[in-house]
């Protein structure tokens, strides 16, 4: 084989994986999924090398700071927070509840990010929202990280998996019923 025909063949194969993972995307959450009420659970569920991370900023973004996070959530195991960062150590399970008085509590949403420094921009998520409320029995929330891919953060649906990453965009977003609608 000569060394122009291997080249040629390693770009084939760069491609096939790249177009691969770019169909293999998942769509973007629905608003409703991305609204959080209190007695809601969050579980994240990460496999090394990746942790949950809020607080401190990344790049230009800067994320809900971990105090406002606190008003929030009440999170188990607690995380270690140094100079407002908190992080979970690598490939541990995090399980957050909504508290009763998030709504109110003057921080309206929150996003979250990979606390291992290589996939801190990647895995910026987009915001969960805080309301009140509404009488509707309280979700258990999964959130993991891909399996394969580009690193970013998934979320575990009934109607399949959603990209949380904040730059993910959907071609075929998941169907909504209009009011109504059955």
């Amino acid at each position: 084989m000569t060394s122009r025909s291997f080249v040629f063949r390693l770009v084939l194969v760069c491609l096939a994986g790249c177009l691969g993972t770019l169909a293999a995307q998942e769509p973007i959450p629905t608003a409703e999924e991305l609204t959080l009420r209190p007695g809601d659970k969050i579980t994240w569920t990460p496999v090394s090398p990746h942790r949950l991370r809020f607080g401190g900023s990344v790049q230009a973004v800067v994320l809900t700071p971990f105090a406002d996070v606190s008003k929030l959530l009440t999170l188990d195991p607690a995380l270690v927070v140094e100079q407002g960062i908190a992080t979970a150590d690598a490939g541990k399970k995090v399980t957050a509840t909504v508290k009763d008085g998030a709504a109110s509590s003057g921080v309206a949403e929150f996003f979250f990010t990979c606390g291992f420094p290589a996939h801190n921009t990647l895995m910026l998520s987009k915001s969960f929202k805080i309301v009140a409320s509404s009488g509707q029995a309280p979700r258990d929330i999964q959130i993991v990280n891909a399996a394969s891919g580009n690193p970013r953060w998934i979320l575990k649906t009934s109607g399949g998996d959603r990209n949380l990453s904040r730059n993910a965009t959907s071609p075929n977003p998941p169907a909504t019923k209009k009011k109504g609608q059955k």
